[in-house]
């Protein structure tokens, strides 16, 4: 504990009381949202990963957690659900199956490794601010922009191959002396090694992560004078890496085969993803303003093109730049495809704040931006990521047994992992059509009926408020039914 808190006061001594609030209040984010924050932000984070860590935990069988065709298509890495495998199976062992415990531990570490992935991005790149006021800027952002604990919580590939890159990248920078100018490469074939190790592990967990770390490969050999050892030995180490994880698909699957070929086959010649929609190239900036919020949203999107325009060559802008036209580009597209560029979007602020001079810009509107920032990080804290994970909590320690649930268009993917007991879901068009004398029925509709209700995903005075503005919300009712 001593060498902890002599690192804590190293960083205090370097960075100021102000600085280090930010990061310690960010931590308490990230293990808050670690307890509240519980779900998934999309379904792949389930399908994808967590039903492939439960069948390997033995919790769960091949027909309830293979049933995707990703699985028969073997586009998935195994590297993300194996990692989350060596967290769960001790406890496993022990006896403490517990689903919810076991996907809190996962969460803590993803996590911890989110947070400390920017607390190392900050500590190699502050030195390019040359302003208190622009630092300050650029930490708060870094530590405390309103989604950081909520994405980091997250056991998505997304967020475990942003973290592995930043690490990467955050060792690079620190052994170069410039993002911008001709630079030399201070470190050794171990460090090169590592560095390039990370950038593997980042592409393995999530392939589309190529179009952050090939642009640094571009970048190194455009502005770095000694590079060809560098791209020698980090292009070898990225292929052998890549290598390495073969044999974890295979234990995966249960064959040899080349997850990322099948991926690229899959998704790109085969355009099995424009499937699930397409999307125009200006996408991601519409949908930055209509899903972000009202001038966070401005301080985003603004710096960043301000970087691309002012400063493509500067190795933060080029990466960003880079991994924003290609996304573009492809048809298919969701806002977490990009969350890797919010640490980068921080950098952009504070760097052209701090060169169109900061202090033009009003204090008022600085404060407001920060209140809108907390009170949005309070929510996406403590509010679920999937709210019927509520849901799977009731069954899981609901006292009834409880094996048999009709529903009316509620559920899209049964979540088998949170289940102690098999429980049958059953899809019907209407109350009136089930003929069971005795039922349970779950619904989003907001209407009246005789049944018993045994659980609301909210309590009665929301209920109340959404009853008057609508019929149907995503408001789940379980209700048991008996019928003379």
């Amino acid at each position: 504990m001593s060498k902890l808190n002599i690192m804590i006061q190293d960083f205090k001594d370097e960075y100021g009381q102000t600085i280090s609030s930010f990061f310690v209040i960010s931590l308490i984010f990230h293990l808050c949202a670690v307890i509240f924050s519980e779900g998934f932000h999309r379904p792949d984070e389930h399908l994808g990963i967590m039903r492939f860590v439960g069948y390997k935990l033995g919790l769960l069988k091949a027909s309830e957690a293979l049933t995707s065709w990703e699985y028969p298509a073997q586009i998935r890495p195994w590297l993300q659900p194996y990692l989350y495998y060596l967290i769960a199976i001790i406890p496993v062992k022990l006896g403490f199956t517990n689903p919810f415990f076991l996907t809190f531990l996962m969460r803590l570490f993803s996590s911890l490794l989110g947070y400390f992935s920017h607390l190392y991005f900050f500590k190699t790149t502050a030195k390019n601010f040359n302003s208190k006021r622009s630092l300050h800027i650029y930490a708060f952002a870094l530590s405390l922009l309103w989604f950081l604990p909520f994405f980091h919580a997250r056991t998505s590939a997304e967020n475990l191959s942003t973290s592995f890159f930043l690490i990467g990248l955050s060792l690079f920078i620190a052994k170069i002396t410039s993002l911008e100018l001709k630079t030399k490469f201070s470190g050794t074939t171990k460090d090169i090694i590592i560095i390039s190790s990370f950038w593997a592990l980042s592409f393995i967990c999530r392939y589309q992560m190529i179009v952050m770390s090939g642009p640094v490969l571009i970048w190194i050999f455009l502005k770095v004078e000694n590079n060809k050892k560098l791209l020698l030995y980090g292009i070898g180490t990225f292929i052998l890496i890549q290598f390495l994880s073969f044999p974890l698909d295979y234990l995966g699957y249960g064959e040899w085969t080349l997850a990322p070929w099948n991926y690229f086959k899959e998704n790109i010649i085969s355009g099995k993803s424009s499937q699930f929609g397409t999307d125009p190239f200006w996408y991601y900036i519409s949908k930055v303003f209509s899903r972000g919020i009202p001038f966070i949203s401005i301080f985003l999107i603004i710096p960043a093109f301000w970087m691309f325009l002012k400063k493509p060559l500067h190795l933060i802008s080029f990466i960003g730049l880079i991994f924003l036209v290609v996304h573009s580009f492809i048809g298919h597209k969701e806002i977490r495809f990009i969350f890797p560029l919010a640490p980068l979007a921080s950098f952009y602020i504070a760097y052209m704040l701090q060169t169109v001079k900061f202090n033009l810009l009003p204090n008022w509107l600085v404060k407001f931006i920060i209140f809108q920032s907390t009170l949005a990080l309070l929510i996406s804290t403590f509010k679920p990521a999937h709210n019927p994970i509520d849901f799977y909590k009731f069954l899981y320690s609901s006292p009834s047994k409880i094996n048999k649930i009709y529903t009316l268009n509620v559920i899209r993917d049964q979540l088998y992992f949170y289940q102690n007991r098999k429980i049958e879901f059953k899809h019907v068009e209407s109350q009136q059509s089930i003929q069971d004398q005795k039922f349970y029925l779950l619904s989003d509709r907001l209407f009246k009926h005789s049944c018993e209700v045994v659980y609301r995903s909210y309590p009665e005075w929301i209920i109340g408020i959404l009853k008057k503005y609508s019929k149907k919300s995503k408001v789940w009712t379980l209700v048991l039914c008996i019928t003379n």
